[in-house]
């Protein structure tokens, strides 16, 4: 494959995965509306940071079929342990050893997050957890599906700006 620089204006790759849950994903860039990938890996403390807050955004989107999918650089074993760990429920694509979908994507360091509109193309890459990116996914999100911008940060989280990854 030629090289791939994952930015915003790019087309997102579609791909096919195992699917945490069991058998097998696809990830169709082009179906229509917003979608959210998050890339991390069990290891990365800025991903065991960032995940639950990552989570909080499917958990706001779930029932207003925008698709939000974690892509762990893990296999079942390891991705389920810290499902549990950490209470994530969205829905997880393995990409396990030798990572061909994060190497498709050109993808340097985890967590990633990557925001892809209904034409198939990437809108933002936040290399790092970002809060104000976070939050700006969930406005995004919410105006695109025509909600409420769902409350991500609690009040009382002291949640920081930025945690490089």
């Amino acid at each position: 494959m030629t090289s791939y620089k994952l930015q915003a204006g790019f087309a997102a790759i579609p791909f096919k995965l195992p699917l945490l849950a069991g058998g097998v994903g696809e990830f169709n860039p082009e179906s229509s509306g917003p979608k959210l990938l998050f890339f991390y890996k069990v290891s990365c403390h800025t991903c065991q940071f960032g995940m639950p807050y990552f989570d909080r955004l499917y958990r706001a989107f779930r029932d207003r079929n925008i698709p939000v999918f974690a892509v762990a650089q893990e296999d079942a074993r390891e991705a389920a342990a810290f499902a549990d760990e950490f209470d994530i429920q969205m829905p997880q694509y393995l990409d396990s050893a030798p990572y061909s979908v994060s190497r498709d994507y050109g993808l340097v360091n985890v967590p990633t997050m990557v925001s892809v509109d209904g034409r198939g193309m990437i809108e933002r890459v936040t290399p790092a957890f970002v809060k104000e990116d976070v939050l700006e996914m969930a406005s995004w999100l919410a105006q695109t599906s025509g909600n409420p911008v769902p409350d991500i940060f609690g009040e009382t989280e002291d949640v920081p700006a930025l945690k490089p990854g």
